[in-house]
């Protein structure tokens, strides 16, 4: 009985575990091995010092060390110590952390954080989501623990961390979470899984409801300890404007919201959203950015010479506005994509412009370095706007007419682009 009061209410705690890294497993310096961590939080007033302390998973134990000095070539102001101020961390990193090979958490351990490792080149026997883990004092006794209770060890995705919801509170399955980092993990840091308020923006998304009116829908979660009562949501279609939502939201549970945008004339758009409320303790992941297109016959792929020495596209401004070309690709159906557009080239309303793969003596031209190249028996050929999205795309075959140096032609740019009677 007195062990199992020592652990729950122990002054160092294990606190955050990465069993499940990025990458393979097998092999040397392999990061799925060599990126694993358990964070250690001090939860005293005094300094404490891990000397002597065991650390252990279901199959061995090993003694912490303070990690060599050589961290600091990469991390100069982490404490390689066993000695942990009053509310600070300490990351148990795997001895060959350092070695050649993709790191998981580079340029992420705060300063200040002492960083400790094993007498071996594992942490245990390797973490695997199976472990439960185990602090164990110099003298023997269990301190604090990971996956004994019912329900754990849980098993987290790959890449992400499982995190302890409260300090002083035990070891059982509703005081751990997977972590909502958005890289996955925090250590050294605040556990995201911890904060009193986080209002979390977790994905959005537009739906058109008539011309010129669309819906944005939000999925919002309360990621933190306590309720929320009320937030804003602001956006910036048409400069930026905030809405007041008041809504209720309980711990750990979300809610779909959704408001009108109206009166939007013909275009492709990006809209960055961006979520607050009051006290929110992580202001990394209440953003998200929707790109959407209103009336897609605006730009169009209007004529394709696909078989000759110099390959290009012809694009057609079907709308009563002029139209930049900054940061428009053209890609193919290998996944070829171009670089971007990189001038100011602006189609006026209701006029043509060439895009190719070599200079042409042509009005309205221009050269794209990375210009895919096309296939003469069947290819299909997309136009992406800057935000990534398609504007327009045609999957032709050679049968459709345009070869032996004579283009393939758009009958109608208000007709369907991937129509055959269209060409």
């Amino acid at each position: 009985m007195n062990l199992w009061i020592l652990a729950i209410f122990a002054v160092p705690v294990i606190n955050e575990i990465m069993s499940n890294p990025k990458g393979g497993e097998s092999g040397p310096l392999s990061p799925g091995d060599r990126n694993e961590f358990i964070e250690i939080y001090n939860s005293g007033d005094d300094t404490l010092d891990l000397s002597g302390f065991k650390i252990r998973d279901n199959q061995e134990e090993d003694t912490l060390l303070a990690f060599p000095d050589e961290i600091k070539d990469y991390f100069p102001e982490v404490v390689c110590d066993t000695r942990i101020p009053p509310g600070g961390y300490a990351l148990i990193l795997d001895r060959e952390y350092l070695e050649q090979g993709e790191n998981y958490i580079p340029n992420q351990i705060p300063a200040g954080t002492s960083v400790l490792t094993t007498g071996d080149t594992d942490i245990g026997n390797g973490l695997s989501s199976r472990d439960s883990i185990y602090l164990i004092s110099p003298d023997g006794v269990i301190i604090s623990t990971y996956g004994l209770g019912e329900g754990l060890p849980l098993n987290p995705p790959d890449g992400v961390s499982v995190e302890r919801r409260v300090i002083n509170e035990g070891d059982f399955i509703d005081n751990w979470a997977f972590s909502r980092s958005s890289v996955g993990c925090t250590p050294g840091y605040k556990n995201s899984v911890s904060r009193e308020i986080d209002i979390i923006l977790d994905s959005a998304w537009v739906k058109r409801i008539g011309d010129g009116e669309f819906k944005i829908y939000l999925d919002v979660i309360n990621g933190g300890l306590n309720p929320i009562h009320n937030f804003s949501v602001t956006y910036n279609i048409f400069g930026e404007v905030e809405r007041n939502m008041d809504v209720y939201i309980p711990p750990d549970d979300s809610l779909k919201v959704d408001f009108d945008i109206n009166d939007v004339p013909p275009g492709y758009y990006r809209v960055d959203l961006m979520l607050k409320t009051s006290g929110d303790e992580d202001t990394l992941n209440q953003k998200k950015s929707i790109d959407f297109l209103w009336d897609a016959t605006i730009l169009v792929i209007n004529e394709i010479m696909y078989d000759a020495e110099n390959e290009w596209i012809e694009l057609y401004n079907a709308s009563d506005t002029s139209i930049s070309l900054r940061g428009f690709r053209v890609g193919d159906m290998s996944g070829a994509v171009s670089n971007a557009i990189e001038d100011d080239f602006v189609i006026q309303a209701h006029d043509y412009a060439v895009i190719s793969s070599n200079s042409l003596a042509v009005r309205n031209s221009i050269t794209v370095p990375g210009f895919p190249v096309l296939n003469n028996s069947e290819e299909t050929i997309y136009l992406y706007t800057p935000f990534g999205f398609v504007m327009d795309s045609v999957h032709y075959f050679s049968k459709w007419g345009g070869d032996n140096g004579i283009s393939l032609e758009r009958l109608s740019p208000y007709l369907p682009s991937n129509s055959p009677s269209n060409w």
